[in-house]
Order: C-alpha cells, then sequence, then structure tokens
C-alpha cells in the first residue's frame, strides 16, 4: 500500500473520452484541466505542459481549483505565483476558458475570507495581465453549433457537512431558462474586456460575443439545426449534475472529489469526497442522466446510438494506464464527465487513484 501512494501521489494519466452526437459536422478535441491545487509535476510542471501538448488540443476548459484557498498572508506569493506561470504558459500556446471552483470561491466569500478579499483582488489581478477573464455563469460560443457554459452556484453549495443542494430553478436563475436560446450574464469585472475570456493565440474562440464596453452577454448564439445546439456546461461539483442535466446540457464536465481520493483496486468505488461523504456516489468517469425517467446512472444505456470505442489512458511518463470509458449521447441522455482531478490538497494521499488529465474527443455522428 506505501509503495502504491507513492507511486499514485507522483504520477498522473491521460484519458480520453470520445462523445459522439449528430449536432456538429466536424470532430473537436479538448483538454479539461481541473482540481490542480498548486500541484507540480516537475519544475515549472514541465511534464503536465508536454501531456497537454501532446494532446494537440484546440481549446482548454479550467474547470477550477487551480489554487488553494486557505488563510494566507496576501504578502505570500507562493500560494500563486506557480499557477499563474502555468496559465501563463498554456495561454501562449492554447485558447484558454477558466471556470471556478470551490476553492477560487474561497477567496471572496465572507465566511471563509480571512483577508478582506485581498487575495481574491490579487489572484484576479494576476488573471486579468494574462488576458484571463473568468467565465462565470455566462456562455460563449465555440464554432460548429457548440456553445459552452460555466455554471457558478452559491458558495453555500461547497459547505462542509451542510451544503445546499442545487436545483433545476438554481441553474435557470444563473444561466436563463434554456442553452442557446437567452443571453447569458457574465459578472462585470469593472472595465475587463470580457472578449478575453476565450481568445488565446491565433483563434476566434469566443469573439464577438460579450460587449467589451458593459461585459454584458450578447444573444449572437446560433440556433443550430431545429433550434439545438450542442452544450457543454463546466460544473465544479458532480452533485449538481442532475440539475444542470435537466437545464438542458448535452455534456456536464466536474470535478471536486479528485476520484474518491482512495479506491478498491479494479473499481471507481472511492472511500471518501472533500464534502465529505463517505464512499460518494460520484467518483470518477462518466455518468449518465436519463431525461424520461429522471435517474442518473453509472452504467452506459444499451440504447445510445454510435459505436463502442475505447483508448488507452498514459501517465505522465508515457506507460500505459487503465482504458477510458466511451461518452455517447442521444437527446434522452445527457453526459457527465468527472475527472479525477490533476492534484490533490487537505488529505494529500491517492491509492489506486492516480490524478487525470482529461481529454475529451468529441466527433460528429450520423442519426
Amino acid at each position: 500500500m506505501v509503495v502504491v501512494i507513492a507511486i499514485d501521489n507522483h504520477r498522473f494519466v491521460v484519458r480520453t473520452y470520445t462523445c459522439r452526437t449528430p449536432k456538429i459536422t466536424h470532430p473537436h478535441r479538448y483538454v479539461f484541466l481541473t482540481d490542480l491545487h498548486g500541484k507540480e509535476y516537475d519544475p515549472g510542471n514541465a511534464r503536465l505542459l508536454d501531456a497537454i501538448r501532446a494532446a494537440r488540443p484546440e481549446c482548454i476548459f479550467i474547470g477550477g481549483d487551480m489554487i488553494v484557498g486557505r488563510k494566507t498572508n496576501p504578502s505570500r506569493t507562493d500560494w500563486y505565483e506557480p499557477q499563474i506561470e502555468f496559465l501563463r504558459k498554456l495561454k501562449e500556446e492554447f485558447p484558454l476558458v477558466y471556470a471556478n471552483g470551490n476553492h477560487e470561491l474561497k477567496l471572496e466569500d465572507p465566511l471563509y475570507c480571512y483577508d478582506d478579499g485581498a487575495c481574491a483582488e490579487i489572484y484576479e489581478r494576476e488573471l486579468q495581465k494574462l488576458g484571463i477573464s473568468r467565465l462565470r455563469n455566462a456562455g460563449i460560443y465555440l464554432g460548429d453549433n457548440i456553445h459552452l457554459y460555466a455554471f457558478e452556484p452559491s458558495p453555500r453549495a461547497y459547505d462542509k457537512f451542510r451544503n445546499e443542494p442545487v436545483t433545476l430553478d438554481d441553474v435557470k436563475e444563473k444561466l436563463g431558462e434554456k442553452p442557446g436560446l437567452v443571453s447569458v450574464r457574465a459578472e462585470k469585472t469593472g472595465d475587463t474586456d470580457a472578449n478575453s475570456l476565450a481568445v488565446g493565440k491565433d483563434t476566434n474562440i469566443g469573439k464577438d460575443l460579450f460587449d467589451a464596453k458593459t461585459n454584458v452577454a450578447i444573444d449572437k448564439f446560433d440556433p443550430g439545426q431545429n433550434g439545438s445546439s450542442y452544450t457543454i456546461v463546466l460544473s465544479h461539483h458532480p452533485q449538481h449534475f442532475k440539475a444542470v442535466a435537466q437545464w438542458g446540457a448535452d455534456l456536464v464536465l466536474s470535478g471536486h472529489y479528485h476520484g474518491g481520493i482512495w479506491r478498491f483496486p479494479g473499481t471507481r468505488i472511492g472511500a471518501i469526497a472533500p464534502d465529505p461523504r463517505i464512499f460518494p456516489r460520484y467518483t470518477g468517469g462518466t455518468y449518465w442522466y436519463n431525461r424520461r425517467t429522471g435517474k442518473v446512472s453509472g452504467k452506459e444505456p444499451k440504447n445510445l446510438s454510435g459505436t463502442s470505442s475505447e483508448k488507452a489512458a498514459h501517465d505522465g511518463k508515457g506507460t500505459e494506464a487503465n482504458p477510458s470509458p466511451l461518452c455517447n449521447r442521444t437527446d434522452d441522455y445527457s453526459e457527465m464527465i468527472l475527472s479525477c482531478g490533476i492534484g490533490q490538497h487537505t488529505l494529500p494521499i491517492r491509492m489506486f487513484n492516480p490524478a487525470e488529465l482529461t481529454v475529451i474527443d468529441l466527433v460528429p455522428d450520423e442519426d
């Protein structure tokens, strides 16, 4: 066990999920990076950067918790500088969309803010220097009939032992009635040019979707064929999956649970989640919400369209690890890809549960 922990604490795997949908016309590849918590794989996170470069994504989705939100002296820089430098390198090479997790929210939450918000201001200022504006209860158009949203609930939804449930009405309040049919709201960030939300090197992703003066979204969504678009939602907490799926998401990308921290060998049964929850229902991998029955399952539905395939996962040094599941969809289902996270904190132990860099291949599928 000690050997397994020592190995899993210092490696990550690259898991590739293939999602098929008739709503798009071209294949797309994205990297989903969540729950880094300041972890470094070699100096400057060189090993992680190499893995992302090897994946060659057209856009990187940050799912939150890049930092650790805890009591600290605002005059110190060690809690954010490595992460900012890592983000700088990513932004130089790839389009990037950043959504908050609970640790970013802690920096500005009065119940957890130990420094009158100074750390939150520092982190925001450093992100703005990179031209990164976080996507907060808003959406952007990625092209090819694909919309990307970020759902950010009240910080109370993350309170330990007493976290508030999130309902469909909560999602509607934040994101609007339906995806792709109404304007969505961006948080006001002063004079920030919100066009930088998803704009990276040589890309048009996210351009012209926000009014740079008011930082309020303009309704320029392409309604897609028959008024139906493919909707991806960054939603940090997996317990919010059902409400976000009911809202209309085709694909939900979550993290937060770190894969259950300690897993039983050969399974995805995790021992504990950060809530904390013992043997949480969600740990990692793919889950499906059935729109007809209203139920969530961790098993792939038998009546999904598309063909099955698997792609191997590789660890940060290129050795083969566990295969990744296929993510299919029809209009009857919404899927969640739950990343095991790329870092760790509080309980800095992983067992039979290596960290994960998530790669998503979105490919067209004929009806």
